[in-house]
């Protein structure tokens, strides 16, 4: 078992980070350990951010170094650059999570961002789809609201026969 303590959590965080003073608007590399899709993480020892003693995303404790504030539990912290490695604080915003998945599909980084329209051909324009996620399931998928409605209306329909 490792022992933090002895080393402030934001000395820690920073001799992990490839950073350029001189041009504070390039990317600053997070070069310690990392998932499969490139975003770092670092384990927080105290009550920092009101995280305690669970690995968070490094990107995320940037945001929480800067600011000296939790980032609310709805909200994301997301990248302007698109780099996942990236801890620059003035790379990073707060979104909601439907904000940075349409912020992914328009910026063609989201997998299914190159779909621009659902099975019965609505458009997934801002405000025309929902993102929900299915029990078991670590991905959300992008739900049609006018097919949701559709089938909600169907399902009722149905009832009403039987009953």
């Amino acid at each position: 078992m490792r022992h933090y303590s002895r080393v402030a959590f934001d000395t820690r965080f920073w001799a992990k980070v490839d950073r350029d003073l001189e041009n504070p608007w390039t990317c600053w590399l997070w070069t310690a350990i990392k998932c499969k899709r490139g975003y770092g993480y670092i384990a927080v020892t105290g009550q920092v951010g009101g995280y305690r003693r669970d690995p968070i995303l490094a990107h995320r404790a940037s945001w929480i170094l800067h600011t000296r504030k939790p980032i609310p539990e709805d909200m994301c912290v997301c990248h302007r650059c698109d780099e996942p490695s990236c801890v620059n604080p003035a790379h990073l915003f707060l979104s909601t999570l439907q904000g940075n998945s349409e912020d992914c599909s328009r910026k063609k980084r989201h997998p299914l961002g190159a779909r621009s329209a659902c099975i019965r051909g609505h458009t997934f324009a801002p405000g025309t789809f929902r993102w929900t996620w299915s029990k078991g399931k670590r991905t959300p998928k992008r739900v049609c609201i006018a097919c949701r409605r559709i089938t909600r209306r169907a399902r009722r329909e149905a009832r009403k026969a039987i009953a």
